[in-house]
């Protein structure tokens, strides 16, 4: 445990990194709200799961606007 402190001292963050950038939520939920392109279509691009672009936008949807 105390490594793990140490790291957390440095500057070391933990975790699994973010697969999109604020720039590509903004740009999924803007397609997500566009008339004529599947969800499915979506996930594909940005290399996610059709769930996660709900989430995603659930999640962001508020903040874009």
């Amino acid at each position: 445990m105390e490594s793990r402190e140490k790291a957390l001292a440095r500057g070391v963050k933990f975790g699994v990194k973010p697969k999109l950038t604020k720039k590509e939520i903004d740009e999924l939920i803007r397609d997500f709200e566009a008339p004529g392109c599947s969800k499915t279509e979506i996930a594909e691009y940005y290399g996610i799961s059709r769930s996660s672009v709900y989430r995603l936008f659930v999640e962001n949807r508020q903040q874009s606007v």
